[in-house]
């Protein structure tokens, strides 16, 4: 079986607090969430491509209600994505939690699974914030009835000192346009925990017009790793936010309608499948 996997993490301003301003990415970027996310939805129904959403789940709150209250919190997103078919909606902890700390997580974490079960959602798939895996948490995962996670593809993704950060930034800038890491499409490991590890292949970089003039690079390393892993029957798990897109939206929604018309043509020619998180763990 070979799979197209799509993750989003739904953040709004809660993953941005370090090292971004109101002022500056809230306006440009996390603004704009709303119509990314109607967009998105209106373009997997067309394509009929399936999304996982993992969502902070504070952001189902109504706020305080002050002036910048709609960067940080988004229960009509929420709905909306409730409304489509395509759409699962996963957690990525209730607060952003990035900690180390075993009981904050796990009271976080059942925090989001109970807010969620509010709203209607019963919550199967989890992603780490920053994509930093904690090993050491996945007992709770399982605890919360969590039965898949992000997991990452190669080593410059994991969680590394400073000294070797910018190493590491250097390398999935790279990455992003040659074949650095190999073809990053897998085969699924056996469920023998019960907890299905669904790594991700590749982070969908936005558009930058400074680099406009790799686009056509950025493109082939996606279209090549798609075709590898439908001709293998491997999975491709490709990731990111809705508030990438949110600046330079139309080059961003051009570029995802390109990766989705190659998996539509994969899947005339192979067969490959179109997947959330919680249908690989159920395969």
């Amino acid at each position: 079986m070979s799979c197209l996997v799509i993750s989003l993490d739904l953040e709004m301003m809660w993953g941005n607090l370090d090292g971004w301003t109101v002022d500056g990415y809230g306006w440009t970027n996390v603004a704009h969430v709303r119509e990314v996310v109607d967009r998105l939805i209106r373009l997997f129904e067309q394509y009929e491509v399936k999304a996982t959403f993992a969502v902070v789940g504070i952001i189902m709150e109504d706020g305080d209600g002050s002036e910048n209250n709609d960067l940080y919190y988004a229960p009509d997103v929420i709905e909306m994505l409730k409304s489509s078919k395509w759409v699962e909606i996963g957690t990525h902890t209730y607060s952003h939690y990035s900690g180390n700390d075993r009981r904050s997580f796990e009271a976080d974490l059942k925090k989001a699974v109970e807010r969620a079960r509010e709203k209607g959602i019963e919550v199967k798939s989890f992603v780490f914030p920053k994509n930093q895996v904690r090993e050491e948490f996945l007992d709770i995962c399982r605890k919360y009835g969590i039965k898949a996670y992000r997991g990452n593809p190669a080593w410059f993704y994991e969680a590394i000192t400073k000294m070797g950060e910018l190493l590491n930034r250097l390398c999935r800038f790279l990455d992003s346009y040659f074949v650095l890491s190999g073809m990053n499409s897998y085969s699924l490991e056996e469920k023998g925990t019960g907890l299905q590890n669904v790594p991700a292949s590749r982070f969908l970089r936005p558009y930058s017009r400074k680099l406009s003039f790799l686009e056509s690079l950025r493109f082939r390393r996606i279209r090549k790793e798609m075709e590898y892993a439908a001709r293998h029957n491997e999975v491709y798990h490709l990731w990111w936010h809705p508030h990438n897109f949110g600046a330079n939206m139309d080059e961003n929604f051009a570029f995802l309608e390109k990766i989705l018309k190659c998996h539509q043509r994969l899947h005339n020619q192979y067969g490959m499948e179109s997947l959330t998180m919680r249908d690989v763990y159920n395969r």
